[in-house]
């Protein structure tokens, strides 16, 4: 009997009797893609100090030690974190997801001989000239009625967020019948004599009524069509279609339980609660719809939700789950069982999804044939920029798997029964060919009975020994440094009924 190829993977829910002869019930550390028994290089530090929750932007590191969850869009960075006010970073500046708007209206009077006669109200906006953002208006002033005159205004507010730099001021009345500019000025600056006929305004409708800056402790924000979504405990809010600063107070969808974790899918907007998915569909925020899409599977963490060949995959309380838009499939079942971890985050590079614990990572490879395996190490978090797959490890940003030295990998075969558990036989010899330095032990009924050391290349001839040779199955664990290209052994059958 001969192992030739290791590219198997784990499979560590099935009996090891009925593995097949390339899986493993240990696989870590493992350099899958050849089919040889090899490992991997071990991690490379590059010297980057940083928090858990990571990211790379506009080439810098970004992180903090508070929960966070980021994402790009149209050339920004944006960020979330529980009990704080979301963000945006520009590449050089932070500032607040959104304008709070003004907290009072300006006082208004007439004033000098002027073009306004008719009776009017103004109203104001907080506006970044750079960005096109604006803030909801001020409440109302009161009315004034001009005859002939211009209207003064005064105590126009002011705005401490350095992402304001104009005051847009809009007028509703004459022959104004919705609230139209009149003109923008200087942020800082409190007066204003309005002498503009209604024929000579902007002329820009105020459309910013619902901009509310982003809700305090929104989590999980997602880009989906275009439209930027969030979690506040059970309710999920959306912004218009291309307006990521303008959350609507009204502007969400309610749910039984708390969410915890959002991803988008060609088909719609995955939402999960802790044991439900839902699918919100719709093109715009005008016809969104909610259904449940699998009341048995829902998601454990936000963070272990990534895209994997145009897959939706996550972690549910069952394991990894995929979804294409149709029906979820929790995929790691077959091979590992009801997979009940602590998960910390997850990433996927070149075609595999890694999901980190505290202790190693799991990878979900499909490059070749779909296979788990672990890798070991303390991990905080991973992520993936710039095809580059990186790790915080103490403190530090790794680059994984880049290192010029290889790691020390561990594999443990199947237990092998030529065909027949119940059959006894007798293990003679043991033949592996290497290179490097390793470990062999070998098991008879699952008991060891041999432990060596193997150094140097070629075939290594292993005797079993004698009184422990005979048994119903066989099976091989390899330790080290090294590559195992084959393993072969010989076996006797019962011999004067024995």
């Amino acid at each position: 009997m001969q192992i030739s190829t290791f590219n198997g993977g784990l499979n560590t829910r099935m009996e090891p009797h009925l593995l097949a002869l390339n899986e493993a019930v240990e696989y870590s550390d493992i350099d899958s893609s050849t089919g040889v028994l090899k490992p991997v290089n071990k991690n490379t530090n590059i010297g980057e100090a940083v928090d858990p929750y990571f990211w790379y932007f506009n080439s810098a590191w970004l992180s903090s030690a508070t929960a966070r969850e980021y994402v790009e869009y149209k050339d920004k960075l944006y960020w979330t974190e529980a009990s704080a006010s979301a963000k945006v970073y520009d590449g050089t500046n932070t500032y607040q997801l959104g304008i709070t708007k003004p907290a009072s209206a300006p006082s208004v009077a007439t004033g000098a001989a002027g073009v306004l006669t008719g009776t009017y109200t103004y109203v104001v906006t907080f506006y970044d000239d750079s960005t096109g953002v604006e803030s909801q208006p001020s409440v109302a002033s009161s009315s004034v009625a001009p005859a002939s005159q211009q209207v003064d205004l005064t105590s126009i507010p002011t705005s401490a967020d350095p992402q304001v730099d104009k005051v847009r001021i809009y007028r509703l009345g004459g022959t104004l019948t919705q609230y139209t500019l009149v003109t923008t000025i200087n942020e800082g600056t409190t007066t204003y004599s309005d002498n503009i006929a209604d024929t000579a305004v902007d002329g820009h409708i105020l459309d910013s009524q619902n901009y509310h800056e982003a809700p305090t402790g929104l989590r999980y924000l997602v880009e989906h069509n275009g439209v930027l979504f969030g979690a506040v405990g059970s309710k999920l809010y959306f912004t218009p279609i291309a307006t990521p600063y303008a959350w609507g107070e009204l502007d969400f969808i309610d749910y039984a339980a708390d969410i915890t974790g959002i991803g988008s899918t060609p088909t719609g907007l995955a939402v999960f609660t802790d044991l439900t998915t839902y699918i919100v569909t719709g093109l715009t925020p005008t016809d969104f719809e909610s259904n449940i899409f699998d009341a048995n599977q829902g998601c454990v963490e936000h963070a272990t939700i990534a895209t994997l060949k145009g897959m939706l995959i996550w972690l549910s309380n069952d394991g990894l789950c995929i979804t294409r838009g149709g029906l979820v499939e929790v995929i790691s079942r077959p091979k590992l069982g009801k997979l009940s971890v602590t998960p910390l985050n997850a990433t996927v590079h070149d075609d595999v999804y890694y999901l980190a614990l505290a202790d190693k990572l799991i990878a979900f490879d499909i490059r070749f044939e779909p296979l788990y395996k672990e890798f070991t190490g303390t991990f905080s978090r991973v992520g993936a920029f710039n095809d580059t797959l990186y790790a915080v490890i103490s403190g530090y940003v790794n680059t994984l798997f880049t290192s010029a030295n290889p790691k020390t990998m561990t594999w443990k075969s199947p237990e092998l029964t030529e065909g027949d558990i119940a059959q006894t036989k007798i293990y003679k010899n043991v033949y592996i060919h290497i290179s490097g330095q390793l470990t062999l032990e070998i098991f008879i009924d699952g008991l060891s009975v041999k432990y060596t050391n193997l150094n140097g290349k070629g075939v290594k001839d292993i005797n079993i020994p004698q009184p422990a040779e005979r048994g119903s199955t066989i099976q091989f664990r390899i330790t080290g440094v090294g590559q195992v290209n084959s393993i072969e052994y010989k076996v006797l059958g019962r011999q004067n009924g024995r």
